[in-house]
């Protein structure tokens, strides 16, 4: 838990039922849900995605989910404020913004092998581990856990986005549109005028702007 505030900072569970994602979820920290047995339907953003075991989804804030079985559904669940991590700060060391989380093109999941799925097993063992000991620097060990995981997740996601970009709208295309999410994202909380937004597209800070404008 946050000391500060009370809220949550970094939690880690397993679940064994539906209870815990079977209704509508609008939380404000992240969440990945490992699926190692079971299958359904998840609800995301107001569409339906069919998932089975070996299904590793990735929610960010107040991104609206839900996850639906007629039979019992098992996983692990890690959930995680940006103010224990933040992986728009991050965005340089872990790409995962705009990949594994708040990708407008991509399903919010990724499918495991036996050889990924054991690598993320391995990896939430460690943080586990880590949660029971209340050692040294404990939270710095905690994050670094969680950046290898981040990273991880990303490249898989990555090697299956390759494969599906053929099939999509151009990639060019979805990298600028993204990138003008991302801008938007980091600077809402500073720009509120139409004035304040107009001076920042006009900027050379806005580079999604400047891209759009070339690609045509």
């Amino acid at each position: 838990m946050n000391q500060q505030n009370g809220n949550l900072a970094f939690k880690l569970f397993e679940f064994d039922n539906n209870s815990y994602f079977d209704h509508i979820q609008r939380n404000n920290y992240f969440t990945l849900i490992l699926i190692t047995s079971g299958e359904g339907v998840a609800t995301v953003d107001l569409c339906d995605y069919s998932f089975k075991e070996n299904t590793l989804f990735a929610f960010y804030p107040y991104q609206p989910f839900m996850l639906q079985s007629e039979k019992p559904i098992m996983g692990i669940s890690i959930q995680f404020h940006h103010d224990f991590f933040c992986i728009y700060r991050h965005h340089q060391e872990i790409a995962a913004n705009g990949i594994l989380f708040n990708n407008v093109y991509q399903q919010p999941f990724i499918d495991l092998n036996e050889f990924s799925k054991n690598s993320v097993l391995n990896l939430i063992n460690g943080i586990a581990n880590e949660l029971k000991n209340d050692a040294f620097r404990k939270d710095e060990v905690l994050v670094s856990y969680l950046k290898i995981l981040l990273v991880t997740a990303t490249r898989i996601k990555l090697e299956q986005q390759s494969v599906q970009d053929s099939e999509t709208v151009n990639i060019k295309q979805q990298f600028v549109i993204q990138n003008l999410k991302n801008a938007i994202e980091d600077n809402f909380r500073t720009k509120h005028s139409a004035s304040d937004w107009r001076r920042f597209v006009e900027s050379d800070s806005c580079f999604a702007c400047k891209n759009y404008e070339e690609s045509f």
